[in-house]
């Protein structure tokens, strides 16, 4: 039998469950049927033959259990049971419905919150080709307190370095004025050289990058657009390559747009439109002015960010002879700094990330203690039914009961090892193996990681606050022997009615045959 016609059987038998079961109970009385004439026919009286047939028949119960089991899915059948318990305990106490959800509800949420922020600026690498190979090179002057490079510097590291592939620049961005496209409107754009999209191993989605000749002074001016601006501006039009659009007054040629998603990388800025950086090619500290800029570089393969940056300030040191007295006073204590580009962009936040994102955990772990006190104040009427008593059945009966009254919030299923036919009970390596057979999302979309996150937070959550009060309060019932620490007691063989030591597990023990939890 193929595999897809095996689901379509099983998910037809979920679907006609109750028609199966009754035409399973009619073809087993089918059998007994026949088996008793048979032994009618041989001489046996009815009583007699019933019997028989009904010994050799097996037991019912135990056939109907193997039938659904060959058949259908049990653990798809116990969760929906699951599911209908804890709806209908939820629907008996909306108090604690109503407290229970909404605390629960808070700790999730912000835990998922938070890590969707975590993982999509500490976890995720960055958007970029080999990413670990990019740094920032920067020159930090005390007497104005910022990081930027001037552009003569830049171009005598960019034509004397020897540990970079590449070095690029790019200015710390302007509002400027489109008023070629319907409602005039102040966007955010930033000045880059012609090689910038190619150090950080980005294409543009539709069309192409600037070309060298178009960072020279005096060059044509193009733009390229970013996906956000092409989108709301311009409706998306394919052609949209080529057209001419008015920026403070200037008319530019638009040559491309980027992919969507694409992040620049400086917090500083979030551009919507790229310009060429127009730098002059030689080192020129003579010039009426002087454009400040911050550079993007990526390091050979065998040249680590020391050596770079040892490599850089050297070249800045020799330039210093060129430059005039004037300004070369306001680089006084100048350093070079570089530095790697995903510890320049995240570095200083990660402490307080991190520190945030324990402080919304700890808030969960607090929320969960809170259901679990509840859930142990609410058992007080379970213990006087139950009669709270101290041998192994009355223990599972309080686990039972409070398990019972968390209803949907947590509701632990315990399968205790079943005695055999002698009367033992099974070995405590039988029990040690813990199913948990709880929904999961088996699904990636943009949030990725944070999807499973959330489900595991749940699922985390359902544990401490369902399950702990039952074991908590059914191991109470369970006192060792006086003058035996509850270790011994535990460990300790007792003899069975065989002779044979057979280790007994409290029941308050968490080593369970199976665990799963029903939760709304």
């Amino acid at each position: 039998m193929s595999k897809l016609s095996e689901i379509g059987r099983r998910v037809g038998m979920l679907v006609r469950r109750e028609k199966f079961a009754r035409e399973l109970e009619e073809e087993m009385r089918l059998h007994r049927e026949l088996k008793e004439k048979e032994l009618i026919a041989d001489g046996a009286d009815a009583s007699e033959a019933q019997y028989a047939a009904s010994r050799q028949f097996g037991n019912a119960m135990y056939l109907r259990e193997r039938g659904r089991e060959a058949w259908g899915w049990m653990w798809l059948e116990d969760f929906v049971q699951d599911l209908r318990f804890g709806a209908r305990m939820l629907g008996k106490n909306p108090g604690f419905t109503i407290v229970a959800v909404v605390t629960l509800a808070l700790g999730i949420g912000a835990n998922t919150a938070i890590f969707s922020v975590v993982n999509a600026v500490l976890l995720r690498p960055l958007p970029y080709h080999d990413p670990a190979k990019l740094v920032r090179a920067d020159a930090y002057w005390p007497r104005i307190n910022d990081e930027v490079v001037p552009g003569p510097d830049y171009t005598n590291w960019k034509l004397n370095n020897h540990g970079f592939e590449a070095l690029a620049a790019f200015d710390s961005g302007d509002q400027i004025n489109l008023t070629s496209a319907g409602q005039p409107e102040r966007i955010e754009s930033v000045l880059v050289t012609a090689n910038f999209l190619r150090v950080l191993g980005v294409q543009p989605s539709l069309g192409r990058d600037f070309r060298p000749e178009e960072a020279q002074p005096g060059a044509k001016l193009v733009a390229i657009l970013s996906d956000g601006l092409w989108r709301r501006k311009f409706g998306a039009e394919p052609q949209i390559l080529g057209k001419g659009i008015t920026l403070n007054g200037q008319s530019y040629t638009v040559i491309g747009v980027m992919p969507e998603g694409f992040r620049f990388p400086d917090r500083r800025t979030n551009p919507e439109i790229l310009l060429a950086f127009q730098l002059p090619t030689k080192v020129d500290w003579t010039a009426r002015s002087v454009s400040l800029t911050r550079v993007i570089g990526r390091l050979k393969s065998d040249v680590s960010i020391t050596q770079a940056n040892t490599e850089l300030a050297t070249l800045s040191k020799r330039t210093e002879a060129d430059i005039p007295a004037t300004f070369l006073h306001m680089r006084d204590g100048m350093q070079v700094r570089t530095t790697g580009l995903y510890e320049k962009l995240v570095g200083d936040i990660r402490p307080t990330l991190l520190i945030l994102l324990a402080a919304v955990a700890f808030v969960l772990l607090i929320g969960c203690l809170n259901v679990a006190n509840l859930q142990l104040a609410r058992f007080e009427p379970a213990k006087r039914t139950s009669g709270a008593r101290g041998d192994r059945g009355g223990a599972y009966e309080v686990a039972e009961a409070i398990a019972d009254r968390g209803g949907g919030v947590g509701r632990p299923r315990w399968a205790w090892g079943a005695a055999d036919r002698g009367g033992r009970s099974a070995p405590a390596a039988q029990l040690c193996a813990c199913k948990f057979s709880a929904g999961r999302a088996h699904r990636v979309g943009q949030v990725g990681a944070a999807v499973y996150v959330r489900h595991y937070v749940r699922d985390g959550a359902a544990v401490r606050s369902g399950s702990c009060p039952a074991c908590f309060e059914s191991g109470r019932q369970q006192r060792p022997e006086r003058g035996k620490s509850a270790a011994v007691a535990w460990l300790q063989p007792k003899q069975t009615a065989s002779g044979a030591g057979d280790v007994r597990v409290d029941a308050g023990c968490c080593a369970v045959g199976r665990f799963r939890i029903a939760y709304s």
